[in-house]
């Protein structure tokens, strides 16, 4: 505006002198002179002349937030910035410290004038509100609008000379007329003047991306101890930045307003909102937690345990945090400590200790890495325009025990477009950092410290030893005395701790540590040493579960597992069983099975049996199903053993193995009604699932004779007694099928192991042929055979044409199909993974497959033949036709 006046001014001095010209010149003339045309006055320009920017609530953040609350419109209309919904208007606006917050790139110099468009209520009329460009604020006066659904354009304020470049406009509250509500609603931000010519606004997530790293170290061996030292650098915003495991993550929020950590978080999870409920003895459970601590649930997207109560850093001034996680792994759990470096004494203090089911059995160690992160909703959390950084430094323990520096940071977090992320080292530190108002699309990084610092005081000596300090230790120890109707239990404690008291649950089925699934429990006693105590009125014959808890000025320790015991069927003190055993056959074919009876007097407890030739080799089963893969005789021994003593009996050749059938084709279901194998070896079908099979009409339009599956997970069809072909032997596998469900993976016949080469499964998955060998598969081109007809399959392995998954050939209704090579969306690592069928663990299964019940068959399957050899085309093609 300031412009535009001096430019008028100018024009009209130069009329004045033109004029005075003029007249001047006429005065000399004799004759009339006709008087100058005056010159058109240029009118002053508005505001309307200029172009306008118009930030709405989708661009704004909240920066605090206070109170402050994006009103939701829909979820559909809005952009990613907003995870697509969309807000039309800003309210709850009444904490005079609330700032709204849109960024502008100016893109020409000068005045910018800048109009809030708002609904205010008469009881507001007054108040006043503060607009800034960066630092610099300028005073408004708001007048009321009537109500909070009318919106007016509020008095302008202008900028001077705005330079070009990226600016932050900033709004909040200088005064409230009435400060019990709030100041009314914002709708929309008006900037215009010279200023808004071409320029833009500057959009990022209405939170940021969260930022991911992984942790490394020098050492090759596995890792036991992962300490990691975090330190919080962006000490005015509230986020999460816990260090990550394989059974979940760890640490602390932060709390911008108290200046210091929030919630200590412990979780194990044990399966997400949308998956199906497993075994309650996969559930993963606390073990024991540190002091003032309780045992409580974790409901936040699936289910699994966490410690509760009080944490360690409440109303403690620092910004430092260091956090240890120690792992054991287990066949059955595997076992994680959390453990924390108290701010208040500098020694170690556990958190909590619990076990994760290991779902695959395998053995794995520690691995760790961290990520950072602001939680909340687009209505809320608006804070986006605000970095997030945090540094870390770490030290590992290897199974060694030695100490090696976390010496690599390899970021894992993909590229985004939507925020600011980024990996940095800085004063031998690693840092992450997300948010701000930084450029977006940074790759992720893989940085190194050429120099780390060496394993501080904190994990030397006697602090190492707190690493591995439970609130109590006890062992629990065998039954004494086990009756009918009672049983005489003990344990030993070698670490009491202060202010303990014991109690112990029982019941007839597993309850872990979760008190609520035990029937019984009761108080005892408890001392350094050994401890004695009776449960009476128990059962008769009857398998019994108990657990001990001991609650200390420390923390709670719960038994490392559940104990067990069973009560006899006889009046008085127990007898020395007198072993014995039967089988379900004495005399069968090479890879049969037998399943055992226990048969022994005088109601043992437990058993061990050990089988020559067999495969598993020993059990503890009280009928355990034992397979037998070589031909000749062998023996069976079981000791059986309760609280009063052992005895053992020994059968020589007491199972003989012969050959058993002949010929290439080692099985053949023509499922005409029943489930027998046509075979010499007969190798006969069970239905496992609790299901009965039933039929439907085949390809040639006869009635029940095909199998139709039963379309639900872990229901299928199976023999014990074949686990098909193994290593890298030739094979041939063909069936008919006919499914309309498409999509996820379903299995027509499935063997061996899921561990690299060693499984065998034939799969349909989209439409197509899928071959899996463990870690890879190979998928073929042929599409649509998911259309509801009857379709052929051949899949044959000829090890003389190559070794690899990739050497597999396909046949698609008798005629060869095409592989796809390795790559997104076709065949993963066939190219590589050699085959090594496995046929010592599972048996063959029709309809599912054994490393994932969610791989059903949906539909029809029928004749379906194993061969132990490679059959040529002409021979498929017979099979077909015929």
């Amino acid at each position: 505006m300031k412009y535009r006046k001096s430019n008028y001014i100018v024009k009209l001095n130069v009329f004045l002198i033109l004029a005075c010209l003029i007249f001047l010149a006429c005065s000399k003339k004799d004759d009339a002179v006709t008087p100058p045309v005056e010159e058109e006055k240029e009118e002053e320009p508005t505001n309307e002349d200029y172009e306008t920017l118009v930030f709405t609530s989708n661009e704004s953040f909240f920066s605090p937030t206070g109170t402050l609350l994006a009103h939701l419109r829909d979820k559909t209309s809005g952009n990613e910035y907003n995870k697509n919904e969309y807000y039309d208007y800003i309210t709850d606006w009444k904490v005079l410290t609330d700032t709204i917050v849109f960024g502008v790139n100016i893109k020409t110099a000068g005045d910018l004038i800048i109009k809030p468009e708002m609904a205010i209520p008469t009881s507001q009329e007054g108040s006043k509100l503060l607009i800034y460009i960066n630092n610099t604020s300028k005073e408004i006066t708001l007048k009321a609008t009537g109500s909070l659904e009318t919106y007016e354009i509020q008095n302008e304020v202008t900028f001077d000379d705005v330079p070009v470049g990226f600016h932050t406009v900033k709004l909040q509250l200088k005064s409230l007329i009435d400060s019990s509500e709030g100041v009314g609603n914002l709708n929309n931000l008006h900037l215009t003047g010279p200023a808004a010519k071409d320029s833009e606004n500057v959009m990022r997530r209405y939170r940021a991306k969260a930022v991911h790293c992984k942790w490394e170290t020098e050492s090759t061996n596995p890792i036991e101890i992962s300490v990691h030292e975090l330190t919080i650098i962006s000490k005015s915003q509230d986020y999460y930045q816990p260090i990550t495991t394989p059974f979940g993550y760890t640490g602390s929020t932060w709390d911008k307003d108290t200046q210091t950590f929030g919630g200590y978080n412990f979780s194990l999870w044990s399966y997400g909102a949308n998956d199906p409920v497993p075994p309650f003895y996969q559930e993963s459970h606390l073990i024991a937690v540190g002091p003032n601590l309780e045992f409580g649930s974790y409901g936040h997207e699936g289910t699994g345990v966490k410690p509760r109560g009080d944490h360690p850093y409440i109303g403690v001034d620092t910004n430092v945090q260091t956090i240890a996680v120690r792992m054991v792994p287990g066949e059955i759990y595997d076992t994680y400590w959390s453990y924390y470096l108290d701010p208040n004494d500098g020694h170690w203090k556990l958190y909590g200790c619990g076990k994760k089911y290991n779902e695959s059995g395998e053995i794995k160690y520690l691995t760790t890495g961290a990520f950072v992160e602001v939680p909340g909703g687009a209505h809320k959390v608006r804070n986006g325009n605000v970095i997030c950084e945090t540094q870390y430094r770490g030290w590992q323990m290897d199974t060694s025990g030695n100490w090696y520096p976390i010496n690599t940071m390899a970021g894992s977090t993909n590229q985004n477009n939507l925020s600011f992320r980024d990996w940095n080292i800085v004063d031998n530190k690693f840092s992450m950092q997300m948010g701000g108002w930084g450029e977006p699309g940074i790759e992720k990084k893989t940085l190194t410290l050429n120099n780390p610092d060496s394993a501080p005081d904190y994990l030397k000596g006697a602090y190492l030893d707190e690493l591995y300090k439970m609130p109590s230790t006890f062992t629990d120890n065998a039954p004494t005395e086990v009756l009918n109707r009672s049983v005489k239990l003990s344990f030993n404690v070698s670490d009491l701790g202060t202010g303990a008291s014991a109690e112990v649950f029982w019941d007839i089925e597993e309850g872990l540590t979760k008190e609520d699934k035990w029937t019984n429990k009761k108080s005892i006693a408890v001392n350094g040493g050994l401890n004695e105590f009776t449960l009476d009125d128990l059962e008769q014959n009857t398998d019994y579960y108990y657990r001990i808890k001991i609650k200390n000025d420390q923390g709670i320790t719960w038994s490392y597992d559940t104990q067990k015991f069973k009560t006899t069927n006889v009046n008085g003190p127990a007898v020395t069983p007198v072993s014995n055993f039967g089988a379900s056959s004495t005399n069968i074919t090479v890879n049969q099975s037998v399943t055992f009876s226990d048969t022994s007097s005088n109601y043992p407890d437990s058993r061990l049996w050990t089988f020559e030739g067999g495969t598993p080799a020993t059990s503890t089963d009280e009928n355990p199903t034992i397979t037998y893969s070589d031909v000749g005789s062998y023996a069976v021994t079981l000791t059986a053993t309760n609280s009063a003593g052992s005895d053992t009996k020994t059968e020589m050749g007491y199972i003989t193995v012969s050959e058993g059938g002949t010929g290439t084709l080692q099985a053949h279901y023509n499922f005409t009604g029943n489930l027998v194998d046509e075979t010499s070896y007969h190798r006969d079908l069970s239905e496992v699932g609790g299901f009965t099979a039933t039929y439907t009409t085949d390809k040639n339009l006869v009635a029940n004779n095909a199998y139709e599956a039963s379309g639900e997970d872990a229901k299928y069809l199976t023999n014990n007694n074949y686990k098909g072909i193994g290593a890298n032997e030739a094979r041939t596998v063909t069936a008919w099928f006919k499914t309309t469900a498409v999509g996820s993976r379903k299995t027509i016949v499935s063997w061996g192991k899921n561990s690299e080469g060693q499984m065998f499964n034939v799969m349909i998955h989209d439409g197509r042929v899928r071959i899996e060998a463990g870690s890879c598969s190979l998928r073929s081109t042929a599409t649509g055979l998911d259309n509801d007809e009857w379709h052929h399959i051949a899949v044959t392995f000829n090890p003389s044409d190559g070794d690899k998954l990739k050497d597999v050939k396909v046949y698609v209704d008798g005629v060869l199909d095409t592989n796809t090579s390795d790559g997104t969306g076709n065949s993963y690592r066939s190219e590589v993974v050699v085959i090594n069928t496995d046929v010592s663990t599972n048996n063959i299964r029709i309809g599912s497959a054994e490393y994932n019940s969610n791989y059903f068959w949906q539909g029809a399957i029928d004749d379906v033949r194993i061969y132990s050899e490679a059959l040529t085309s002409t021979q498929i093609l017979e099979i077909k036709d015929n």
